[in-house]
């Protein structure tokens, strides 16, 4: 037997997948061979390592504190939601209340009838107006859009976040929970 093929049976020794001959042949080529004797006795020790491991079992309210700590969480992420909003509204208001001030100074140093008497009927008037008041409204729907996906990309950030630090948060508790069982049972398995 060749160490490859050893390889593949000391796999499959501990798959319980060997049968009597395969068994017999992988037991005379450990007797040989040094390097697939060490590699069988590490498998060996990982594997009986891994028998005697501990399951650790979460406290009892752990599903209730994670359920409570994600409500949080949500919670705070409506709340940047509804204060995206607030800054969508305020910069509306700021919009408007720049246009207004704009067409207060135009209006204040150009003569209305001569601006009217310039379009030759009041319909090219009426169509100038809607076509400003309709880029106007389509300016700031643009705007509250941009600023709506905006707070949505941050909301979903926060989520990301969350997840991966519950995970940390989880791999971290999970490590000490099981040094301090193994401190307290004295480092026996």
């Amino acid at each position: 037997m060749n160490c490859k093929l050893a390889e593949e049976y000391i796999m499959k020794f501990f798959d319980s997948e060997l049968n009597d001959v395969e068994n017999s042949y992988l037991k005379q080529h450990l007797e040989i061979c040094e390097r697939c004797r060490r590699e069988f006795d590490t498998m060996k020790e990982i594997f009986d390592s891994l028998s005697q491991t501990m399951v650790v079992e979460p406290p009892e309210d752990f599903e209730k504190k994670v359920m409570a700590r994600i409500n949080s969480m949500e919670m705070t992420d409506r709340r940047i939601a509804e204060n995206s909003f607030a800054f969508l509204y305020a910069g509306i208001a700021l919009m408007v209340l720049t246009a207004s001030v704009t067409v207060y100074e135009f209006l204040r140093y150009v003569d209305i009838s001569q601006l009217v008497m310039r379009f030759e009927t009041v319909s090219g008037f009426m169509s100038m107006l809607f076509g400003a008041i309709r880029n106007f409204i389509v300016l700031v729907s643009g705007i509250q859009k941009g600023l709506y996906h905006a707070a949505v990309a941050v909301a979903d950030s926060f989520y990301h976040v969350f997840s991966i630090s519950a995970g940390i948060l989880l791999i971290v508790y999970g490590v000490f929970t099981s040094r301090r069982v193994k401190a307290n049972n004295g480092g026996a398995r």
